[in-house]
């Protein structure tokens, strides 16, 4: 509504520009500008609509009884748990400290996994260390392999390679203009008809 009590099409548009500026729905924003991998990013599109299979969610949907984690068996399995209290991650975290906002661990977990996604400098091996987490998981309690920090640690400086060096080549491709001789259109022409 306008300051003289009418309601006009415009202030109700700027109202809710506004409030979607603000809104919680931003982290989706800034999501998807994410520069990493797609599978990383789909993961983490998984975390923050809190969906991850945790050993919590599938006792919660009667899938299983046994809710604990397998490093910590007083603890329940939930996202915040493997991602970030869980010993083997409180392993990870001490090595890749870097990685990660100074202080951040203390926030609830869509603030601490959305300040260090905006944080440009570290966001790509952010989200490295926490899918490299998950993943690891997962070999644990569906494959029974046995927890090393120092494997997931290659792991995860592997992937930190791979990443790097693949947005140094797609910045390199980008930023380069091709030989000549090897530029040529392409085009499509309808099949003859019969």
């Amino acid at each position: 509504m306008e300051k003289d009590g009418r309601f006009r099409l415009k202030s109700a548009y700027n109202l809710v520009v506004e409030e979607e500026d603000n809104a919680p729905d931003r982290c989706w924003k800034d999501l998807w500008k994410w520069k990493g991998p797609n599978r990383i990013k789909h993961f983490m599109w998984i975390v923050l609509h809190g969906r991850l299979l945790t050993k919590k969610e599938l006792t919660r949907r009667k899938i299983t009884t046994n809710s604990h984690c397998n490093l910590c068996p007083d603890q329940e399995e939930t996202i915040d748990h493997i991602l970030r209290n869980c010993s083997k991650a409180r392993v990870v975290w001490d090595k890749f400290q870097s990685r990660t906002v100074a202080n951040s661990m203390s926030l609830p977990l869509q603030d601490w996994l959305m300040i260090n996604l905006r944080h440009h400098d570290t966001a790509t091996e952010f989200g490295i260390i926490i899918w490299q987490l998950w993943k690891q998981r997962n070999e644990e309690v569906m494959e029974g392999k046995v927890f090393s920090k120092n494997g997931l640690f290659a792991r995860i400086q592997a992937w930190f390679n791979i990443v790097r060096n693949a947005q140094e080549n797609v910045q390199l491709t980008s930023t380069s203009n091709p030989p000549a001789g090897q530029v040529r259109n392409v085009s499509w022409d309808p099949p003859l008809e019969g």
